[in-house]
């Protein structure tokens, strides 16, 4: 074997190395983004959670959340900040769905099932609309206007209940 045979040969081994290797990396890039999206629908998942849970545990904050939705100006100040800080931490969360939805890491219907609850409160809770527009300003410009463009403009879900009680339901007492 002449020293340019096996210097084509060589060549020929690196090149089936190089096509291997990235055929490897393909399947490996695959496998990442179905583990970020996996782990991203269940970060919403928890998050979704994480929204109702303080108001099964904690009737009081429940009262206020039903309280403020149907009149805000009832509220007194500390169950306003109550009701403001829930929708304040709520309302970033959909903003972080909102944000891994539109760089592919997380399935749409998550992102569009819950803004479905946001365009019914926005449609039928004036507190939900008095929150919005006294705090939206500290949410991204890009999601203001999703939520304003897309989300408000939604149908309402016929029959919507908030948390399933009928609108004249004013406490859990």
């Amino acid at each position: 074997m002449t020293l340019e045979q096996f210097h084509q040969i060589s060549e020929i081994i690196a090149a089936v190395v190089v096509a291997i290797t990235l055929i490897f990396l393909t399947v490996q890039l695959k496998q990442n983004t179905k583990m970020l999206r996996s782990a991203a629908t269940q970060g919403a998942h928890d998050q979704i959670s994480d929204i109702y849970q303080p108001l099964m545990a904690d009737e009081s904050l429940a009262d206020i959340w039903l309280r403020g939705n149907q009149d805000p100006s009832k509220l007194s100040a500390v169950d306003t900040a109550r009701y403001f800080s829930f929708w304040i931490q709520t309302m970033f969360d959909v903003q972080n769905w909102y944000f891994q939805t539109r760089e592919g890491l997380l399935d749409e219907t998550i992102l569009n099932s819950f803004c479905q609850v946001i365009a019914n409160l926005h449609k039928s809770s004036p507190g939900f609309v008095t929150f919005w527009e006294r705090r939206k300003y500290v949410y991204a410009p890009d999601f203001i206007r999703y939520i304003e463009a897309d989300v408000f403009t939604k149908e309402m879900t016929p029959g919507y209940q908030p948390l399933g009680l009928p609108e004249e339901s004013s406490s859990l007492s």
